[in-house]
């Protein structure tokens, strides 16, 4: 009697529970990305972003405020925060609240990670330890949940890939548009993509070619055009619109490096360096961390012009060739060296997991000789590389903190709610405490543009500490704490909460410091509206005092340097004042470094005596508080001030 074939279905059920059961060890990694974030707050860029979520869902506007209300930063945008508005809408905003769309877009990468390479070809077993890879890749433990835009932005990336790779060419170039309103640098992986699908539309068969380029294209305007009649509604004004997209493109040449590049031997250069840096980062000798960068770009290209894969895997392996190719340069040979953060390259390594991936099933399905070769090539020179990485990562992987941490920032966030209904709290420059100003619901005003009269005169006002404050804006905190007389209501380690008592630029000098001559890039006066030192040379605000010894010198000399950015209005006016002893204006005629040098009226002494010197100037140089992270009021540089005879 002949066999009986399987059940209608059962094949269906067959590869359901394949994928399902290898699927498992991710799942169990996503648990404990699960696990971690239930036990801690969002990160200090999440809770910029969040912060915009809270305002949409109070009905103040999508922005956040920061003394004045600052309309769409450019973090992590509408596919992100919306969700999040809505959450904070229904239930208010919490632990759970903040961490929750983070981690469904956590969840969301796995599987589309499985879904796309199961699309490849994939064995179950494959596409699950591919997502499991990138679950455990360098950076994830730190970057995948508390409110970062990288991997929302690459689940809608690789599901646009997914759809492409099916012909759903409307659909790719919507997920691809949302991609790139959830974080502008998706542009690296959506302009080549929508290229490489044009390319494959217009050379394939069929009558409907147009027709697929249009659904491309109208799929990625959708979400953007919409985005753009959404700001320019919110912004008020074309001028407004226009001004607010002059920010950000400045912003984005500044960020990314594309205004700074520079020739080969530079390039170069930085090429090591970054590499160098890189490796360290995720744990990788650079040898091998090179062999697992380049070798699959030539494997995948050896692949695509000698192995004539089908239609569907050419495309896809074309967007997971060209897309990392493009990100890794991009961090490798253009992004700022300051800015070389392993966050900015996470997903290039996670694209570039995928397209190792990839690789590995294809020797299966190539003939002996090749197979040998390439499976060669896989073995000695790439998975070393990826098993020192995922060896990282299992280090690094996500583990809840210290219950210790999230004890603090509730007791601080319990203070700051119960301050006085019209308390003013201030942080200090770009360090604003917002993952306190989030929970509290309590606004944080900047104290850099504020001036002390003001301060004066207010009630209440309190000054807040956040851990990021501590770790990165020492300098502007030692200002803070030489000018202002504090009250402190808590203070538990890297997290403070004080009491304004007295705010006075002028404090410093009634130091019983000695008394010297001036300013030289080394001597360190008594100062007032001066930012001491960087390197031999200091800014100042655009009213400053110094706190001079004179004896018998009989005039003043002054070195600066003057930015263009001081004359947007004109040549701005220097007044020099020491009571007694001088009291001029000059003209700045132009920018650039000058020497400028001031008698002194009153006799020389045969002793030295103080003599506090004031420089008031009648400009500052501009910045975009919300964007730029110096909001200092400063005016020129000094690269000397002297008394000499």
């Amino acid at each position: 009697m002949a066999a009986e074939g399987p059940a209608p279905g059962q094949g269906w059920r067959r590869i359901a529970a394949a994928d399902a059961l290898a699927s498992l060890p991710a799942l169990f990694v996503l648990g404990l990305y699960v696990r971690s974030a239930l036990h801690s707050y969002p990160s200090f860029d999440g809770a910029l972003n969040l912060n915009v979520a809270a305002s949409v869902a109070a009905g103040h506007g999508y922005g956040f405020r920061y003394d004045s209300f600052f309309a769409f930063p450019a973090q992590t945008d509408g596919p992100f925060v919306l969700p999040a508005a809505l959450l904070f809408r229904l239930f208010g905003i919490g632990l759970v609240t903040t961490q929750l769309v983070s981690l469904a877009y956590l969840i969301g990468f796995a599987l589309v990670v499985m879904a796309l390479l199961r699309r490849m070809g994939a064995a179950p077993w494959l596409a699950g330890a591919a997502s499991l890879a990138c679950l455990l890749t360098p950076g994830m433990g730190d970057f995948a949940v508390g409110g970062y835009g990288e991997i929302p932005m690459l689940t809608w990336l690789l599901a646009g890939y997914l759809a492409a790779g099916r012909q759903r060419y409307g659909a790719a170039g919507l997920l691809l548009g949302l991609a790139m309103l959830t974080k502008t640098v998706a542009v690296l992986c959506v302009a080549p993509a929508l290229l490489i699908c044009a390319v494959f539309i217009a050379c394939g068969p069929g009558p409907h070619r147009l027709r697929a380029l249009a659904a491309l294209a109208g799929g990625l305007l959708a979400p953007l055009l919409g985005w753009e009649l959404f700001r320019l509604a919110a912004l008020g004004s074309v001028a407004g619109w226009q001004h607010w997209w002059a920010l950000q493109l400045g912003q984005v040449g500044q960020q990314s490096g594309a205004g700074e590049l520079a020739g080969l031997a530079a390039a170069l250069a930085k090429l090591r360096l970054h590499l160098a840096l890189l490796s360290g980062q995720v744990a990788v000798p650079t040898v091998l961390l090179s062999c697992w960068l380049a070798v699959p770009w030539l494997l995948a290209l050896h692949r695509l012009g000698r192995r004539r894969p089908s239609r569907e895997s050419a495309l896809l392996l074309c967007l997971l060739l060209v897309c990392p190719l493009l990100y890794a340069v991009w961090w490798l040979l253009v992004t700022p060296t300051d800015m070389a953060w392993l966050r900015r390259i996470l997903p290039g390594l996670l694209l570039q997991t995928c397209l190792v991936a990839a690789l590995v099933q294809a020797p299966a399905t190539a003939g002996p000789r090749r197979s040998r070769a390439a499976l060669l090539l896989l073995v000695l020179l790439v998975l070393p590389g990826e098993a020192f990485m995922l060896r990282h990562g299992l280090q690094v992987s996500p583990r809840p903190p210290a219950s210790g941490e999230r004890d603090r920032t509730d007791r601080l966030v319990d203070s700051l709610r119960a301050l006085p209904a019209d308390a003013v709290i201030f942080g200090v420059g770009w360090w604003q405490a917002p993952l306190f100003a989030l929970l509290s619901g309590r606004t944080i005003m900047n104290l850099d543009l504020w001036d002390a009269a003001r301060v004066g005169t207010l009630p209440h006002g309190y000054f807040v500490v956040d851990p990021a404050a501590v770790k990165l804006a020492g300098g502007r905190l030692a200002q803070v704490w030489r000018t202002a007389t504090l009250v402190p209501l808590l203070h538990d380690s890297d997290m403070a909460l004080y009491r304004i008592v007295a705010l006075d630029p002028d404090r410093g000098l009634q130091d019983p410091a000695p008394l010297v001559t001036g300013f030289d890039g080394r001597a360190v006066a008594q100062t007032s509206g001066w930012w001491l030192p960087d390197g031999d040379w200091a800014w100042v605000s655009p009213r400053s005092r110094i706190r001079l010894g004179r004896g018998g010198q009989t005039r003043l000399v002054l070195d600066a340097a003057f930015w263009d950015e001081l004359f947007l209005h004109g040549p701005p006016h220097l007044h020099v004042e020491a009571a007694g002893c001088l009291d001029q204006t000059v003209t700045v005629p132009s920018s650039g470094s000058r020497r400028l040098v001031f008698p002194l009226r009153c006799p020389p002494s045969p002793t030295v005596l103080p003599m506090t010197v004031t420089l008031s100037i009648d400009a500052a140089m501009p910045h975009a508080h919300q964007l730029d992270a110096d909001t200092r009021d400063l005016a020129y540089q000094v690269r000397r001030l002297m008394l000499e005879p």
